[in-house]
C-alpha cells in the first residue's frame, strides 16, 4: 500500500491528497522562480532574469517551457549553461536545497501513483532525479515528506519568496 493510500482517511480521498501535493509543489516552483528572478535581476536585468528563472525551475522540475519565447532562449547554447550554472549556485543554500528535494520527491511520488511504474515518464523522472543528485542539488537520502508538514513548508516558501521579491524581506 503506497503512502497516499495510508493517509488517505486523514487527508480525503487519493485524488484530493494527490492534488493538494501536486499544488504544493506548483507553489514550490513559483517560490523558486521568484527567489532566482530576484537573485539574477540585478546582474540581468529584469527580463533576462525572468527567462533565466523560468529555464531554471523548468529545468529542475523536468517542466517544458510554456511559451516560444521559454524554447527560444534554451536553444541557446549559452543559456543552458547558464541555466546548469544558475542550478549549481542553488546547491549552497541549503534551505533551497531542502525544499527542492522535497518537492521533487513529492512530485516523482505523485506521478508514480498516478502514472504507475510502466510509464514512460516514470523512467524520465528517474533519470532527471539521478541528473539533479549528480549536480548537488538534491539532499541524499530522507523520507518521503509528510503532507502534513510538506504543504505548509510549500505555502511558507512562496510568501518568503513573494516578500523577497517585493523587497520587504531579505
Amino acid at each position: 500500500m503506497g503512502i497516499f493510500s495510508k493517509l488517505r482517511g486523514f487527508f480525503g480521498n487519493e485524488q484530493d491528497l494527490n492534488k493538494r501535493m501536486a499544488n504544493a509543489v506548483d507553489f514550490v516552483k513559483i517560490g523558486l522562480y521568484l527567489h532566482i528572478h530576484t537573485t539574477y535581476k540585478m546582474e540581468y536585468g529584469k527580463e533576462y532574469a525572468g527567462m533565466l528563472a523560468a529555464a531554471v525551475t523548468n529545468e529542475l522540475f523536468l517542466d517544458d517551457p510554456s511559451n516560444e519565447r521559454g524554447k527560444e532562449f534554451l536553444e541557446k547554447p549559452a543559456n543552458k549553461s547558464k541555466v546548469i550554472d544558475a542550478i549549481k549556485a542553488l546547491t549552497k543554500n541549503e534551505e533551497i536545497r531542502k525544499i527542492i528535494t522535497e518537492a521533487i520527491r513529492v512530485k516523482a511520488t505523485v506521478i508514480f501513483g498516478e502514472k504507475g511504474k510502466d510509464d514512460p515518464l516514470v523512467e524520465k523522472i528517474i533519470v532527471h532525479i539521478k541528473k539533479l543528485k549528480d549536480i548537488g542539488i538534491l539532499i541524499p537520502g530522507g523520507d518521503f515528506p509528510e503532507p502534513s508538514t510538506f504543504i505548509p513548508m510549500a505555502t511558507e516558501f512562496l510568501a518568503t519568496s513573494k516578500k523577497r521579491a517585493e523587497g520587504v524581506a531579505e
